[in-house]
């Protein structure tokens, strides 16, 4: 392991960063460094010959496919395949995931619906002997913010589906895990984003049943075990990339 272990965190707005997640590796005296892509769209970063030991992409509004108003799209593809062929560990969350399954060669596309606040996923028979899912329970509530989705790679091992939205999560190897939902919100970040102007639209154009208000009211009902979630996957995901 190098001298100063790093995560590299690629992020693609503001107020989707790494959450409890920078915590956790802080705490296992990892330091995490972010490339900004939405101020550094022309940043190459040569994470490769450096001391990152895992790499992580976050969310954001965008599709996989718009590379055309987002070339950096393509790079972070390309990154996740150079990460894949070296295994490095590599985390997806929500447009993240998204991005490892397109540059795993799967499809990516819109689900139909929007999946945003808590809702509830299943895990599968497989999440049970996966170090990172192995912590879930059969149903669990979390949080969402997304209206694409993805087919499994192949090869993939599918670990989670929702109601509305079937493939929530899924492992590639041993070392590349993609997660359609948030393990990683603190309420601060919940608050933050139901504010921001292009989330707060998307939830206006939802049913009554889906408000800024109800959000944040259910909030202190789940996120206490979210947190616990969060800490075990996300703890594990760290000390693995640390152990690599």
């Amino acid at each position: 392991m190098p001298a100063n272990p790093r995560i590299l965190a690629f992020r693609h707005v503001a107020h989707e960063h790494l959450g409890l997640l920078a915590r956790i590796a802080e705490g296992e005296g990892m330091a995490c460094e972010y490339v900004d892509w939405f101020t550094e769209r022309d940043k190459q970063p040569e994470w490769t010959d450096a001391d990152a030991v895992a790499v992580v992409f976050l969310g954001g509004p965008m599709n996989v496919d718009d590379t055309e108003h987002f070339p950096f799209l393509a790079r972070e593809q390309e990154i996740i395949q150079q990460a894949v062929r070296r295994k490095i560990p590599v985390l997806g969350i929500c447009l993240g995931a998204q991005l490892i399954a397109r540059a795993l060669g799967a499809r990516v596309y819109p689900a139909g619906v929007k999946e945003i606040g808590w809702h509830a996923v299943e895990t599968t028979p497989a999440a049970a002997g996966d170090p990172l899912f192995k912590h879930f329970r059969p149903v669990e509530t979390v949080f969402h913010w997304h209206g694409d989705t993805v087919d499994l790679p192949e090869g993939a091992t599918f670990l989670a589906r929702s109601d509305r939205v079937m493939n929530q999560a899924f492992r590639y190897m041993d070392f590349v895990w993609g997660i359609q939902f948030h393990v990683e919100v603190t309420t601060k970040m919940v608050t933050e984003w139901v504010e921001v102007t292009e989330n707060a639209r998307e939830i206006q154009a939802l049913s009554p049943d889906v408000t800024a208000a109800k959000i944040l009211e259910k909030t202190p009902l789940f996120l206490p075990r979210l947190h616990d979630l969060g800490r075990a996957t996300l703890g594990e995901y760290v000390r693995r990339a640390k152990a690599l």
